[in-house]
C-alpha cells in the first residue's frame, strides 16, 4: 500500500506533500512536474491511483517522497511488491537519486540481488550490526551474490546468520 489518496490524481498526490510542508503554489507548479519526469510518469500526471499499475503507484509514492528534496530517503523493502523488471527500474531510479541528485538512500532489503546498487552495506542479524562492506569488500560480496537470484549460493548467504564471517572471506 503506497498510501496514495484515491480521490486525487498522481499530480495531486505529489502536490499534497508540498502543500503539507507549506510550499507556495509557484513552487508546487514548478517541482511536481519535475518529480513526475524524474520517475518517468509525465504522461500519468492526471491519472487516479486506480488507473495506475503497481509499479506506477510505487513511482508516484517515490515522487511524493522526493518532491520536497530531502537529503535522506529511507526505503523499507521498496521492491517487495514489484515484479523483477519494475524492481530493477525502481532500483535504477534510487541509484540515480543517489548519484545524480546527491541524495542519501538508506534501504532495507532481504533481496541480496540489489547489492549491485549499493556503495555501502551494513548487515544486521537479530537487530545487531554484524558486518559492514564497502570498497573492495563490497565488490567481493557482489561477485559472490549478484546474478545468482534463487540459486543455492545466494540462499546460503541469505541464511548465513551468525556465520556471517564466511561472507567476508576468511575473516
Amino acid at each position: 500500500d503506497f498510501k496514495l489518496l484515491p480521490n486525487k490524481t498522481a499530480y495531486e498526490n505529489i502536490a499534497f506533500a508540498m502543500e503539507a510542508n507549506g510550499r507556495s503554489d509557484e513552487e508546487i507548479s514548478e517541482n511536481v512536474p519535475q518529480a513526475l519526469a524524474l520517475v518517468d510518469l509525465d504522461d500519468k500526471a492526471w491519472n487516479f491511483p486506480n488507473e495506475l499499475s503497481g509499479g506506477e503507484k510505487q513511482r508516484v509514492a517515490i515522487a511524493r517522497a522526493i518532491v520536497n528534496q530531502p537529503d535522506i530517503i529511507v526505503a523499507d523493502e521498496p521492491t517487495g511488491n514489484l515484479d523483477t523488471q519494475s524492481g530493477e527500474e525502481l532500483m535504477y531510479l534510487l541509484s540515480r537519486l543517489n548519484k545524480e541528485h546527491r541524495r542519501t538512500v538508506v534501504m532495507v532489503t532481504h533481496d541480496l540481488e540489489y547489492l549491485k546498487y549499493a556503495s555501502r552495506v551494513v548487515r544486521l542479524v537479530d537487530g545487531r550490526v554484524v558486518d559492514e562492506y564497502s570498497g573492495a569488500r563490497i565488490e567481493e560480496l557482489r561477485g559472490k551474490i549478484v546474478g545468482k537470484r534463487g540459486g543455492a549460493g545466494i540462499q546460503e548467504l541469505e541464511m548465513a546468520g551468525d556465520n556471517h564471517k564466511v561472507i567476508g572471506g576468511g575473516e
